[in-house]
C-alpha cells in the first residue's frame, strides 16, 4: 500500500526564521503534514512552533511556552484547509513566536 509522496518546502521568513512544511500527498490530497517555524537564536536552530497531524489528531505545539502547549485543530476541516491555516499563522506571527521563545530562554537562566 502506497502512502503517497512527500513534499519538503522551506521558505525564509527572515534572516533568522524559516518556515518548513513537510506534506505527504496521495494524488491531489494531503494525507499528513507538519508546518514548523525554525528560528536561529545565538547561532543554533530551534523549533518554535509546530503544527502537525503526523501522529494523531491535527494540533499545534507552542514550543515557546514554559511548558510546551498542545492545541488541537478542528478535525472537521479538510487537511488542506488546516495546512493553509497553519502556514498562514506562522507567516503572520513568526516574529511574535520568536520573541516568546527568546523570553522563555531568558527565564530558564
Amino acid at each position: 500500500m502506497s502512502v503517497g509522496r512527500e513534499i519538503d518546502i522551506r521558505r525564509q521568513l527572515s534572516a533568522e526564521d524559516e518556515l518548513r512544511a513537510i506534506i505527504q500527498v496521495n494524488k491531489a490530497n494531503i494525507i499528513r503534514f507538519q508546518v514548523i517555524q525554525i528560528s536561529t537564536i545565538l547561532e543554533k536552530p530551534y523549533q518554535v512552533v509546530r503544527y502537525d497531524c503526523a501522529h494523531g489528531k491535527p494540533h499545534m505545539d507552542r514550543l515557546y511556552k514554559k511548558k510546551p502547549l498542545k492545541e488541537y485543530m478542528d478535525e472537521k476541516l479538510p487537511l488542506k484547509k488546516l495546512y493553509e491555516m497553519a502556514k498562514n499563522d506562522i507567516e503572520a506571527n513568526y516574529k511574535k513566536y520568536r520573541q516568546e521563545y527568546i523570553k522563555k530562554m531568558r527565564n530558564k537562566k
